[in-house]
């Protein structure tokens, strides 16, 4: 599942405990509790266990997919939206005389927009009305 072995992560202990002004002498005789090829200290065992559980979770995603985050970054949803719509980017655009009576203003056309993106995103990931497995 990964290149890490317990023999790196106890190392990697050892060096997170030196921070701690300890010598490496004292932290194998007196932090840890050596037994066969490794250290049965039960920091050291609740922490392997959670390592390898989150390497589980954070496993690349199947070939041609991408992982998304559940809830969108308003950065992502205004990126959505410009691009939906190049004029909203130029700020105060839809405030101009020029689109007549259908105009609601700049921001207040620039917050529909970021709404029906969310919508979007939320069909995206599996959110919306459509269900996968439905």
């Amino acid at each position: 599942m990964s290149d890490h072995t317990r023999a790196q992560f106890e190392a990697a202990v050892v060096e997170r405990l030196k921070e701690s002004g300890l010598l490496e002498i004292e932290i194998r005789t007196e932090c840890l509790v050596r037994c066969g090829d490794g250290y049965q200290d039960e920091v050291i065992n609740a922490g392997w266990h959670y390592f390898n559980a989150g390497l589980a979770i954070a496993a690349p995603p199947a070939i041609g997919f991408v992982t998304v985050p559940v809830e969108p970054p308003e950065a992502l949803l205004k990126s959505m939206a410009i691009r939906y719509d190049h004029g909203l980017g130029v700020p105060g655009y839809y405030d101009q005389q020029v689109f007549g009576a259908e105009n609601v203003g700049h921001a207040r056309r620039l917050e529909s927009t970021m709404t029906t993106m969310r919508q979007l995103y939320e069909e995206v990931v599996g959110k919306g009305f459509y269900r996968a497995n439905r």
